[in-house]
């Protein structure tokens, strides 16, 4: 199976994902935060296992799903008539998903990032 271009993209983002969990697991409290109020406090807390390796778990996930997906498609047209859009999309959403890994870590680690000012959209 050949991939595309964006396909081995967003399995690069995976993989980094994956990397991440792996390198900083022994470096995490036992409990990480992993959700914040809109004021920007901890509200939620996750056993670091989980927090480290529920974003790479997800995105291989996803991944699968953006790859066999068009081909499950009955009207195959209708991806590829949209496929730039459709493949920037999964790009940017994979993206999304490890700046919110790389926050959840950075939190930990004492780099207090504001979460308003990072996801204020």
């Amino acid at each position: 199976m050949k991939l595309r271009k964006n396909e081995l993209i967003v399995l690069m983002i995976v993989l980094i994902s994956i990397g991440v969990s792996i390198y900083f697991y022994p470096k995490m409290p036992k409990k990480m935060a992993s959700h914040w109020n809109y004021r920007g406090e901890v509200d939620g807390y996750m056993s670091k296992f989980w927090a480290l390796f529920l974003p790479p778990f997800v995105l291989f996930i996803l991944w699968l799903l953006y790859i066999f997906i068009p081909k499950l498609d009955p009207l195959k047209n209708n991806i590829e008539n949209f496929r730039k859009y459709f493949d920037r999309f999964i790009v940017y959403l994979f993206v999304f998903f490890l700046i919110v890994q790389f926050f959840m870590v950075l939190w930990q680690v004492g780099i207090f990032i504001n979460p308003n000012f990072l996801f204020s959209f």
